[in-house]
């Protein structure tokens, strides 16, 4: 199914590990201490979620090693699925009500080439009854505003290294306080105690590097992602997300651009975009709305590690080229054309998964627990979904 069918499962809140403290502070005599690395989508989501908790059963801290001005995430389009958005609707409606204001739903699954010919459509997934929740689509700092805890995060202040003090003692470990390492600015570190890390910094995670080291691999197959963000008009569609695909004409574009090794391998497959009408910008005008746009294309061993003639208005424009094109293909190839060169590009790669380590004392939440290929649009929604459950 499309979304998580909540007659098929227990509720997330049935299931949350952090009912746990509710009874190890009376036996400890203290409240819980809990550290939270990155105040990204998952820690925030997390710390709103430990705060019912009062600080008589947890005293929490999170540090986020990016200043507090950089810390939110540009203003890429995102979309939280089906499965996301249920889950966050049953742990925290009042965030879930605040996302949704910075969005607009998406009921529709819908998709179709660039002349118009349709390959699938589901009118309303909520209704037909294959998903309980609607998806959202908006831009990426909007939502992260709506969650953002600040009187909770340390902007500028990095978990470094988590250590077991009774290994580290010679005791062996397997139950004991543990001993977090925070740097600052200026080579300033400090050591603090817990009894409990949560990890939520990244695919690049510091910590899980250090307990269960995984290197974020590519492929196969390979794909390299784009998005765009355009201001202006709205494209021409009903609803706020289709998905518009096309067979690139592989002869033409030998002929126009040679051996290109990184276009020949993006010709030899299908290319996608996601397009997304969501509100605009914090502070624009009220009403005004923005276009989204996520891509994916292929690539291939040659060009895994050299792919930047791709990274072109141009040449994402001929890859999209069609013999027909309706006014949502005609809108598409207007935006890469105007708006490519300036799109945000990734790469296809994942990480093995790892939940816990040191005896289940340090989690691992989001990225940090295992990186997903970001063409699969999941990313942000294991996030989600991992903070409320954890």
């Amino acid at each position: 199914p499309l979304g998580v069918r909540r007659g098929e499962r227990r509720t997330i809140q049935d299931q949350r590990l952090t009912d746990v403290p509710r009874r190890r502070p009376a036996a400890m005599g203290r409240p819980l201490r809990v550290v939270i690395a990155g105040g990204g989508l998952a820690g925030n989501v997390l710390l709103r979620q430990l705060r019912r908790f009062g600080p008589e059963l947890l005293h929490v801290r999170a540090f986020e090693r990016r200043p507090f001005e950089l810390a939110s995430p540009p203003g890429l389009n995102v979309l939280l699925n089906h499965n996301g958005c249920a889950a966050l609707a049953d742990t925290d409606p009042e965030l879930m009500a605040a996302i949704r204001a910075v969005g607009f739903e998406v009921r529709n699954w819908s998709a179709r080439t660039m002349a118009g010919d349709v390959l699938y459509h589901l009118e309303d997934v909520v209704r037909d009854g294959r998903a309980d929740e609607p998806c959202l689509v908006a831009r990426w700092d909007r939502i992260h505003a709506a969650t953002r805890c600040d009187d909770l995060v340390e902007y500028g202040a990095a978990v470094e290294r988590v250590d077991d003090v009774a290994a580290a003692g010679g005791g062996g470990g397997g139950g004991g306080e543990l001993a977090v390492t925070v740097a600052r600015g200026g080579g300033v570190t400090e050591t603090l105690p817990a009894d409990l890390v949560v990890a939520c910094d990244g695919r690049y995670s510091a910590l899980r590097q250090q307990l269960a080291p995984a290197v974020p691999c590519y492929g196969p197959p390979y794909v390299a992602d784009f998005r765009i963000v355009a201001p202006g008009a709205p494209p021409p569609m009903e609803g706020p997300l289709w998905r518009v695909y096309n067979r690139p004409d592989a002869a033409a574009l030998a002929a126009k651009y040679g051996g290109d090794t990184a276009i020949r391998a993006a010709a030899e497959g299908v290319v996608r975009v996601g397009l997304m009408r969501m509100p605009a910008r914090a502070g624009a005008a009220p009403g005004e709305v923005e276009t989204g746009l996520f891509g994916n294309v292929r690539l291939s061993d040659e060009s895994l590690e050299a792919y930047g003639s791709l990274r072109s208005g141009a040449v994402l424009r001929d890859l999209f080229a069609a013999p027909r094109l309706d006014p949502i293909g005609d809108f598409v190839l207007r935006v890469l054309e105007a708006h490519g060169d300036a799109a945000h590009w990734a790469r296809k790669q994942q990480t093995e998964t790892a939940y816990a380590a040191l005896g289940g004392r340090v989690l691992f939440c989001g990225d940090s627990a295992g990186a997903i290929y970001p063409s699969l649009g999941q990313g942000a929604n294991l996030s989600l979904e991992d903070a409320c459950v954890v």
